[in-house]
């Protein structure tokens, strides 16, 4: 005997679904100057910026996103999310208080946190630090092939 699930109560609007906490309001006119950025909601949350995303989607604050350029065959330019500026502010005391549940390592004031942003920025640097060498030493073989042809 299979037991299926209740649907719950039909959608508001006829099929529409309902919109999540998290989705802008469609009759709200989006402005980039009045929304604040991934940026600064990370320095109000203590949250690393990488994470910004999720913590807003678990604190229900409504968010806009821009799409980066688009490059033709190169692809598309990252996008750029913007958070609600009332949201913002209420999210922040949900954290504070504990009743977001926020990873220790997704946050810039835990040890977790500042140890995992460390390691980014350390592989980040070491990259470039190869792909520098790397090119130096290509441009090197490439000089002292050319004089010893010549």
């Amino acid at each position: 005997m299979s037991q299926t699930s209740d649907p719950g109560p039909p959608a508001p609007h006829g099929d529409a679904p309902e919109p999540s906490p998290g989705d802008p309001d469609p009759d709200e006119k989006f402005t980039p100057g009045a929304w604040l950025t991934a940026q600064e909601v990370a320095v109000l949350w203590s949250v690393r910026e990488d994470w910004v995303r999720r913590v807003a989607h678990l604190a229900g604050v409504r968010s806009h996103t821009v799409p980066g350029p688009t490059y033709g065959t190169y692809g598309a330019g990252q996008d750029h999310p913007y958070y609600h500026p009332e949201d913002v502010p209420l999210a922040a005391v949900a954290i504070a208080e504990g009743r977001v549940e926020v990873e220790s390592v997704w946050r810039t004031d835990t040890p977790d946190g500042r140890r995992a942003e460390c390691w980014r920025r350390f592989r980040l640097r070491l990259a470039i630090t190869l792909v520098l060498v790397w090119s130096s030493r290509s441009c090197w073989y490439a000089g002292t092939a050319i004089r010893s042809t010549g």
